[in-house]
């Protein structure tokens, strides 16, 4: 088992050979031990892990993610006051709900069965970082779907936010947890920027602080910089509505973009973003000929 888990954790450039032998190894521990909850969590990691790596190279999830539930699940079963055992399947769960997203199946039952699942991993462990963080997650997909059904999706945000903090106490170098903070308060400064312009403005910046910092802690996390640029674009829209000159901002969100790029080339959101902010750009200096630094 320990040398299982050892090949679990590996994050090389050979992940899949090292989550097969990872497998073949769990497999001997569970035939052996069949009621060891490590080798359970540990084997529904490996598949979760390889479902992840197979969603990346653009190759089918779903057999992967099938396994890793069914693991965490007997995990849940055989030790069910391991919190690990809940956020596993937590994670799997939001994992199956951005299949079901790209597949056209309604992925927010999914989410919500990942947040029973995460609120009980921390009734389990309150200083479970990754299950607050999975909960967080999930609370702000939930606050994304409010939105797009015209459903009030502040409280979801509000929620989300809260937990981020939570767990960014615990694990304060969490390049993940801080990108994805900042994602839910450019979010929520969104909502806010007619009801509470001051609000937004705040958020705004803490989104901005937050991305920027985990850009630093993760320097190579293209989709950091992807969602910075969109921040930034969004932020020049409140410039804009307080009377102020957007340019900064809408130059601010180019350099981001560019930095994604120069990152990652294949990230046609990072190009979308700087391209709206060329446009935009190219829209006031019609009308400031004078100031054009295009």
């Amino acid at each position: 088992v320990d040398r299982a888990l050892d090949l679990e954790r590996s994050s090389s450039a050979e992940a899949m050979k090292a989550y097969a032998l990872a497998l073949a190894d769990f497999g001997e521990a569970l035939r052996r031990w069949p009621g060891h909850p490590d080798a359970w969590l540990g084997r529904g990691r490996a598949h979760l892990n390889i479902a992840r790596f197979r969603r990346r190279e653009a190759q089918d999830p779903a057999e992967a993610l099938k396994a890793a539930l069914a693991d965490f699940s007997e995990g849940v079963r055989i030790a069910a006051t391991y919190s690990e055992a809940w956020e596993g399947r937590g994670s799997v769960r939001m994992e199956m709900s951005r299949q079901a997203g790209r597949t056209g199946a309604d992925p927010e039952p999914i989410v919500r069965a990942a947040l029973a699942d995460f609120e009980e991993a921390v009734r389990r462990n309150p200083s479970d970082s990754h299950a607050l963080l999975g909960r967080a997650t999930a609370r702000g997909n939930l606050g994304e779907f409010a939105f797009a059904h015209g459903r009030d999706a502040v409280p979801d945000f509000r929620a989300a936010i809260a937990d981020f903090d939570a767990s960014i106490v615990l694990k304060p170098d969490g390049a993940e947890a801080r990108a994805l903070r900042a994602a839910v308060r450019s979010n929520l400064a969104k909502l806010r920027m007619r009801d509470d312009p001051a609000e937004a403005e705040e958020l705004f910046r803490s989104a901005v602080a937050d991305f920027t910092e985990s850009g630093r802690l993760d320097p190579a996390r293209a989709d950091t910089w992807v969602d910075l640029a969109v921040t930034r674009l969004n932020w020049s829209q409140l410039v804009v509505s307080r009377g102020e000159d957007p340019v900064p901002s809408l130059q601010a969100a180019i350099e981001a973009a560019s930095t994604a790029l120069a990152k990652d080339c294949r990230l046609s959101r990072a190009l979308q973003v700087r391209a709206g902010a060329h446009e935009e750009l190219a829209k006031l200096f019609a009308h400031r000929p004078d100031e054009a630094r295009l």
